[in-house]
Order: structure tokens, then C-alpha cells, then sequence
């Protein structure tokens, strides 16, 4: 009997499951071309352009040469004396 349950409730699923794919097929076909091209910009090359800015940022702004370092390790040190 439990295997008889577990293939019903399979068959279930897969018919809601093909129900659901139906659905989001019958949308798919109302996107219009206009559409598609926005939401490639958007996901794309927005994102892309803010990771260029970031890195430019990130290279302009970030700066760990060997004096700045020393200078974050002997901070580091001293609070930990402190504690």
C-alpha cells in the first residue's frame, strides 16, 4: 500500500508539474522582444558596468603598500596589549 501512495502521489506531482511548465510557456510567449533586450541591459550590462566601477574604485582607493602594513600590525598589537 505505501508504494501504491508514493505512485499516486508521483503521478500527482508530475501532472502539476506539467500543469506549471504550461503556465510559464503561455507567458514566455506574450514577452515581446523589447522586453527581453531590457532585462538583458538590466541583469548584464549594468552589473557589468558597476563591477568595472567598482574595481576602479577598488584600485584608486585601496592601497596596502609595506609602510601601510607595519603601520595596521603595530595598531593591531597594541590593542591586543590592551586587552
Amino acid at each position: 500500500q505505501v508504494q501504491q501512495v508514493g505512485v499516486v502521489e508521483e503521478a500527482a506531482l508530475k501532472a502539476i508539474e506539467a500543469e506549471k511548465l504550461a503556465k510559464i510557456e503561455g507567458v514566455l510567449s506574450t514577452v515581446n522582444k523589447s522586453q527581453t533586450v531590457g532585462l538583458l541591459l538590466v541583469m548584464i550590462v549594468i552589473s557589468l558596468v558597476f563591477m568595472v566601477l567598482t574595481y576602479i574604485l577598488y584600485m584608486k582607493h585601496y592601497k596596502l603598500d609595506e609602510p601601510e602594513y607595519d603601520r595596521i600590525c603595530k595598531e593591531l598589537e597594541a590593542r591586543k596589549a590592551q586587552a
